[in-house]
């Protein structure tokens, strides 16, 4: 039964460690932590509720606009006021932000 567990749980990582270099390659994406510091990250995030002292600590290494990958998904953050009023107040931007104030 353990060993069915361990070879599952192995499955898995090698799956999602696929699945994120695949994804590496296909989108250009702003600066953000590396894999598994982006684990350590989400970890935080699910246990504590931080999330603003991360981004602050990630702004202050990867500028203004940073990536960070959880699980399957890219979450963008943007740590500025005028970037925001740009994305959303731009004609420019529209198909990147679908239209949304």
């Amino acid at each position: 039964m353990s060993l069915l567990l361990i070879l599952a749980v192995v499955l898995l990582v090698a799956y999602l460690t696929i699945n994120w270099f695949k994804d590496q390659q296909k989108t250009p994406l702003p600066p953000g932590p590396p894999f598994l510091e982006c684990l350590q990250i989400t970890w935080r995030i699910l246990r504590k509720n931080d999330t603003h002292l991360i981004a602050e600590d990630l702004r202050k290494r990867y500028g203004e606009i940073f990536n960070i990958r959880l699980f399957s998904s890219n979450l963008v953050f943007l740590n500025s006021s005028r970037l925001m009023r740009k994305l959303f107040a731009s004609g420019q931007y529209r198909d990147v932000s679908n239209d949304r104030p």
